[in-house]
């Protein structure tokens, strides 16, 4: 968080509410700030917020695995609450699991309904750098 807001990256306001569902807009300009997106400020979509298969989705298909990814039957999470998950983010989220992107609560589930705050998204981010600067092999 603070090496974001040392880069001059943050959030409108200067607060950043960890616990605060993210928005859309919000993750891209996060990315764009640091070099790794866009942002588009006319997009309806910005203001929506994020469920957290839907940020391992975005985050997988960022890494060029998105057509790995929809080979959604071969993926098993080993999360509780698999059978949860929409099957067109399976194959992302058991990526995102074995990349070290995304991890499970305390009672093994991903719970993929969930929005993702702010917080799980700046580390969502720093693994993904992570994940880009050591390699996906």
């Amino acid at each position: 968080i603070f090496l974001l807001a040392d880069m001059g990256v943050g959030f409108e306001g200067g607060m950043f509410l960890p616990d605060k569902a993210i928005t859309a807009g919000e993750l891209n300009k996060l990315l764009s700030g640091i070099g790794y997106g866009y942002f588009n400020e006319d997009d309806t979509a910005n203001n929506k917020t994020i469920t957290r298969e839907l940020a391992a989705y975005t985050f997988i298909s960022r890494l060029g695995l998105e057509k790995v990814a929809k080979l959604s039957d071969i993926y098993k999470t080993g999360y509780n609450d698999e059978a949860d998950i929409n099957k067109d983010y399976l194959g992302a989220v058991a990526l995102a699991k074995a990349l070290g992107l995304m991890e499970a609560d305390s009672l093994n589930n991903f719970n993929p309904k969930k929005e993702v705050t702010r917080l799980e998204s700046v580390k969502l981010i720093t693994n993904y750098i992570n994940v880009q600067k050591t390699g996906i092999y």
